[in-house]
C-alpha cells in the first residue's frame, strides 16, 4: 500500500498541492505503521508505540489535507 501511495504521490506532483500533501501523509503513515509492526514483532514495545503515534500524526495530516 505504501508503494502505491508513493506512485500516486509522484503522479500527483503535476496536479496540485492538495493531492501531494494527502499522498505524502499516507505514504509516511504506511511506512511508519510497517516499522511499528516490525518493532512490535521483535519485542520493542516502546519503539512500536512511538512509531504508531508518529503514524497517527501523518494520518492526521492526510485527513486535514483531504
Amino acid at each position: 500500500m505504501g508503494l502505491l501511495c508513493l506512485l500516486y504521490l509522484i503522479c500527483a506532483l503535476r496536479t496540485n498541492i492538495v493531492f501531494v500533501t494527502i499522498f505524502f501523509g499516507l505514504f509516511f503513515t504506511f511506512v511508519l505503521l510497517t516499522g511499528s509492526y516490525w518493532q512490535g514483532a521483535i519485542g520493542h514495545a516502546s519503539a512500536a508505540a512511538n512509531l504508531q503515534v508518529a503514524s497517527g500524526a501523518f494520518a492526521f495530516l492526510a485527513c486535514l489535507a483531504g
